[in-house]
């Protein structure tokens, strides 16, 4: 072989294993594509739906309120129902049947020369027949679901698209088509809000009035006391009621006397939610007639007449004492995670200390020095102290209690300062009284803490060393 011959192998060579390496034709992905097409009933994928209609034991059809893009094949669309009866369709419900059919594949399949005969297979009665209809197209494409087959869990099926084929799928899906009217209707009291555009919430129960207002990311208590409301708390109410859904829909004229009579009394909730947009909505709860030991409440909806009836045990949360909806505690979670510099002021002793966040390390960055090896550890346990002790009482610092009097009285124990990228965000003042409570002060009020924030909370300087007390609330002079 002369050295020409072997230039020209060589180059061949290359240029075939360049053409096998980056495949230009895409032979692969077409063969992969291929594949997956055939182990699927119908192929879906790339097409939009505009609607689905059931036939059999019951008819529903759905359709999707985006006219100009269509539907997807999952639990975001937005789905309306026109039969039975006119009303907004769960997506969720929707999304799960329209999912199914996109990843429909067969345990067999049986192909004929001429048309199957429907008796046969049960195709003439159909357990429910699907037709889907999808974006930019007029033909529909027809599923019919016939008899059980005789060997496992399946049942046969018909589609229009190949009408000399049936396949052999799982007969869960009968289960699901075969479903009441109600499966697919709208089962949230407020299908189009999320609890992120809820600003406020204003509700009357047995105890009185009570509006919570969040203005970015921090709520506040507006009635009965201007106060901090707790964050955690608020949003859960929010998500209570947005995402509350009813166990019935029904029209009133289908209500028992019984019922009739409680929708007439008073409600037990009288509840309105803003949203940031400025609209409002409004809920009504009335207590339900006990069935079998049920908890259960009568939904009204923006004064519709459409009877909703929910579970009332998540709503028993609107009952709560006061205190229940304020903060509670000093330093919240949000706060605990973005505090990156903080200074302790020791007024007893005249000293102080700066630390800033280095990783997830603390280090001393001004002040008077520490008299020995700072406690990370420490400081990590009064942080996470300060965030998950609860306030145990509330007293008007004008008062005459004995928590605002001995609070005015004192010199404090410690004045703590956070930062978060430089700026301040909490200014607390803390003293220790009676070796039993902590007290300190926030909107215009003294409030006391516990343990274990009582425990870990730092009164002298040398308290943040590793050779000080577990304890470091320490007995005052004089004290046996």
């Amino acid at each position: 072989m002369n050295a020409r011959t072997s230039l020209v192998l060589m180059v061949a060579f290359v240029v075939l294993g360049t053409f096998a390496l980056f495949d230009p034709l895409h032979r692969q992905e077409k063969a992969d594509e291929k594949r997956e097409r055939e182990s699927h009933v119908v192929w879906l994928k790339g097409k939009s739906l505009r609607g689905i209609e059931i036939s059999g034991a019951k008819e529903v059809s759905l359709e999707c309120a985006r006219k100009d893009k269509g539907c997807p094949f999952d639990g975001t669309g937005e789905w309306g129902m026109s039969k039975p009866l006119a009303d907004k369709a769960d997506p969720s419900a929707v999304g799960s049947l329209a999912s199914s059919l996109l990843n429909l594949t067969a345990a067999d399949k049986l192909d004929f020369e001429k048309a199957p005969d429907p008796k046969e297979f049960g195709l003439d009665q159909p357990q429910a027949v699907v037709k889907l209809k999808f974006q930019g197209e007029e033909k529909p494409l027809t599923l019919t679901f016939g008899r059980a087959s005789p060997t496992g869990p399946n049942v046969y099926l018909s589609t229009s698209e190949n009408p000399l084929r049936l396949f052999l799928v799982p007969a869960y899906l009968t289960g699901l088509l075969t479903k009441d009217p109600f499966h697919w209707r709208n089962k949230r009291l407020f299908p189009t809000v999320e609890v992120t555009a809820v600003s406020g919430l204003n509700w009357r129960n047995k105890k009185g009035e009570v509006f919570l207002s969040r203005d970015k990311d921090e709520w506040r208590m507006i009635r009965p006391k201007p106060v901090a409301a707790g964050k955690t708390m608020a949003e859960g109410l929010g998500s209570i009621v947005v995402y509350g859904s009813a166990k019935t829909v029904f029209a009133p004229s289908r209500q028992s006397p019984e019922a009739k009579k409680a929708l007439a009394g008073k409600p037990e909730l009288d509840l309105q939610i803003f949203l940031v947009d400025g609209t409002a909505h409004q809920l009504k709860l009335f207590a339900r007639p006990t069935v079998r030991g049920a908890k259960e409440s009568l939904a009204l909806v923006d004064g519709l007449d459409t009877v909703f009836t929910v579970d009332a045990s998540p709503f028993e949360r609107f009952q709560k004492d006061l205190l229940d909806y304020r903060r509670r505690t000093l330093l919240d979670e949000e706060g605990r995670g973005k505090l990156d510099e903080m200074k302790l002021t020791f007024p007893r002793e005249g000293k102080e200390a700066i630390f800033k966040k280095s990783g997830e390390e603390w280090k001393q960055e001004g002040g008077t020095p520490i008299p020995g090896l700072l406690s990370l550890n420490r400081l990590r346990v009064f942080l996470d102290s300060l965030r998950d002790t609860e306030y145990k009482g509330f007293f008007p610092l004008n008062s005459r209690s004995r928590e605002a009097l001995a609070y005015r009285g004192q010199k404090p124990d410690l004045i703590f300062e956070a930062k978060s990228g430089g700026k301040l965000f909490l200014q607390a003042r803390f003293l220790a009284h009676d070796r039993k409570i902590v007290l300190t002060e926030s909107e215009g009020e003294v409030r006391t803490l516990g343990d274990p924030l009582l425990k870990t909370l730092p009164v002298r300087l040398q308290d943040l060393t590793n050779d000080a007390n577990k304890t470091v609330v320490v007995k005052e002079k004089g004290e046996p």
